[in-house]
């Protein structure tokens, strides 16, 4: 292992991240903002949800304090089947509504927001409601009938939603600032507070009633060649509110000024995160201090870094250290994955028995073993921390420390149903839930468990697992190992199972896994999951290809879900031609259970009690329905409630 590696794993302790981002503690992430004098804002809607029209009402106020300090966009969600033909969930009359103002923002920029806020004010009237709003605003009649009745309108809509589909806008509404998606409340405090700290420099005059950030100027010092470890490209709620006036200048080791900034901050590995004296009157100084050390003359952010510019580069074919090794021939490259022995039809992920996206990708594992359990071996692992007393340390505590430890122990005295008690303990909140039913439905005897880890076998087992991660250089969960070598983190299926079938053409399910193919059924395809229904039995959404099929997301305390549940279930035997599927999210089983008592549910009832399927399809409110083309393909999706003859105008027109 090299030197430098080795200090800083005795001296550091190792920290979790989770998928997508780099940890320090507490989590800092940065991002570079925009440095002109504008910020972009781009807002997705439907003309007639009345989601987005509340939004509207919010939003177009606050730009007109703001001016041209915003490069402000507005397009419509519907769905183009490819053909030419776009539907809109309302029918011809909000993919009218959606070509009129889109035809007014095209002829009369300057006024078509107000324009729009006017046919808000009556949703059910659009599109019949145009020409009294164009005659209040001065706006030409018969020049907007030309654009909406022609061609024009046509392709003004068709580009529109190309590109909401290219912003993977499909939810009302869906807004980006500066390109980032805004998930907090849509109130007039909240977006205006979100708008000015988009901007870099001076605050536009519209902000002067909210605090000027204190600006703080930071130095990503990265390297090109470590790729995906050097990258951090993502903001996260928590540092924007402590930092908002962060402003990062990128420098790349393998410039000039990269390298004598290496050796003058004294900086061991890459990435570092270097701050001047300005982060001293930075809002959030107080919260980070503790992990500053110094660099020179910087504050060098204390992060799990781990790549070292002055050693070998373990696949480039190029003696970097100049010490005449190349490649794996060099001692620094020994725990290298790119040079570990091949174990040729071996899928392994890294988790923690009780993280969302760990829980996810055991049901990834577990439908990749239904494809063909006995033609590969598979490995959970487990990545957890160290502190600086040696103690190993995982984000939900002890008790995840203890579960980690109870699985690694299933799977070493129970090898032929080890994995059927990890999905079970996947699909409860480990910390809070009593492991004993899993045990039993799995036929593992806990004392024998218990006795093995009191004594210690399962700490061992743990740091094993801890060793292999640091080697490899794992830095989030859940993370996939194929054949021992090949490293990627990821939850799509379809992906994963692409990139062992890569590595593996003569595992049998893997004939007819082409990148061709691969990339025809995730053409969009609906995003899949395993969850259990009532009776304990497993379901994913490919078991319902063949017909249109609605997946309904719903809660117990959803009060329009009390009158879509029973039109569901009316809707259910008058259509043969339709698979309904209701998911509770976020609900114990007991509440699942009473509810489906109380309204004498018999539709299919999915639990996603720990909402890894709705975080997966971006539900934020309840219900929020799903429909399915026969062949898997998503048609449509809407969140809110919707009357029985909306529900089957959608249906009407799928495939």
């Amino acid at each position: 292992m090299n030197k430098n590696k080795t200090r800083i794993r005795m001296t550091a302790p190792r920290v979790l991240v989770k998928i997508g981002v780099i940890a320090i503690l507490p989590v800092f992430i940065l991002s570079c903002g925009p440095k002109g004098p504008q910020i972009k804002v781009d807002l997705y809607v439907e003309s007639m949800n009345p989601y987005g029209a509340k939004t509207e009402e919010v939003l177009f106020p606050l730009l007109e304090k703001f001016g041209d300090r915003i490069d402000f966009n507005l397009d419509f969600i519907a769905l183009d089947n490819g053909s030419g033909n776009i539907t809109s969930v309302r029918g011809d009359a909000e993919k009218k509504g959606d070509i009129i103002q889109l035809c007014v923002k095209k002829h009369y920029p300057e006024r078509y927001r107000d324009f729009i806020l006017s046919m808000n004010e009556n949703l059910p009237a659009i599109p019949d409601n145009w020409k009294d709003a164009a005659e209040k605003h001065g706006l030409d009649t018969d020049e907007i009938e030309v654009c909406f009745e022609g061609g024009e309108g046509a392709a003004l809509l068709r580009e529109s939603v190309g590109r909401a589909y290219a912003a993977e806008a499909q939810i009302t509404p869906t807004l980006y600032i500066n390109g980032e998606l805004y998930a907090d409340d849509r109130t007039s405090d909240r977006l205006l507070k979100a708008l000015c700290r988009g901007f870099r420099g001076e605050w536009p005059p519209a902000c002067s009633a909210l605090p000027e950030p204190k600006w703080v100027n930071v130095i990503f010092l990265t390297d090109k060649r470590c790729g995906d470890e050097c990258t951090m490209d993502k903001v996260v709620d928590g540092v924007k509110r402590d930092f908002p006036g962060i402003i990062i200048t990128e420098v790349d080791y393998n410039t000039e000024e990269g390298k004598k900034l290496f050796k003058e901050s004294g900086v061991d590995l890459l990435p570092a995160v270097l701050f001047d004296e300005s982060v001293k009157n930075g809002e959030g100084y107080e919260k980070i201090k503790k992990f500053l050390e110094p660099a020179g003359k910087y504050l060098s952010l204390h992060i799990r870094a781990t790549f070292d510019p002055l050693s070998e580069i373990c696949d480039n074919g190029i003696d970097d250290n100049n010490n005449g090794k190349v490649d794996c021939d060099d001692p620094g490259c020994e725990d290298s994955a790119k040079c570990r022995p091949e174990r040729p039809g071996n899928l392994t992920v890294f988790i923690l028995s009780d993280e969302m996206y760990s829980k996810k990708a055991i049901g990834v594992m577990q439908r990749i073993m239904a494809l063909g359990g006995s033609s590969f071996t598979y490995n959970v692992r487990y990545m957890v921390g160290v502190d600086e007393q040696g103690n190993l340390v995982s984000n939900n505590g002890p008790k995840e420390i203890e579960e980690n430890e109870v699985q690694l122990l299933v799977q070493k005295y129970y090898p032929d149903r080890w994995f059927d008690y990890v999905a079970c303990r996947s699909l409860q909140q480990v910390i809070e839930t009593d492991r004993k039913a899993c045990a039993l439905s799995t036929g593992v005897d806990l004392k024998v468990i218990y006795e093995a880890l009191k004594s210690g076998e399962g700490e061992r087992l743990l740091v094993e697992d801890e060793t292999l991660a640091v080697q490899l250089g794992l830095r989030s969960v859940p993370t996939w190992l194929i054949n021992n070598r090949y490293i990627f983190a990821g939850l799509d299926y379809n992906e994963i199972v692409t990139r062992f079938c890569r590595y593996n053409p003569d595992v049998k399910f893997c004939h007819g896994w082409t990148e061709e193919e691969i990339a025809r059924k995730k053409a969009n395809k609906a995003r899949d999951f395993s969850l259990y229904d009532l009776e304990g039995k497993v379901h994913s959404p490919d078991e319902f290809v063949g017909k249109k099929t609605l997946i309904l997301f719903w809660s117990s305390h959803c009060e329009a879900c009390h009158t879509e549940l029973p039109e569901m279930e009316a809707l259910s035997r008058d259509r043969e031609d339709v698979n309904i599927i209701l998911v509770n999210l976020g609900e114990d089983e007991a509440v699942v259970r009473q509810f489906v008592q109380d309204f004498a549910l018999t539709l299919p009832v999915f639990l996603d009690s720990g909402k890894i399927v709705g975080n997966l399809y971006n539900v934020v409110y309840t219900p929020a329905a799903f429909y399915l083309n026969s062949d898997g393909t998503v048609y449509f999706k809407y969140e809110g409630a919707m009357t029985r003859g909306e529900i089957e105008e959608v249906l009407n027109k799928m495939k």
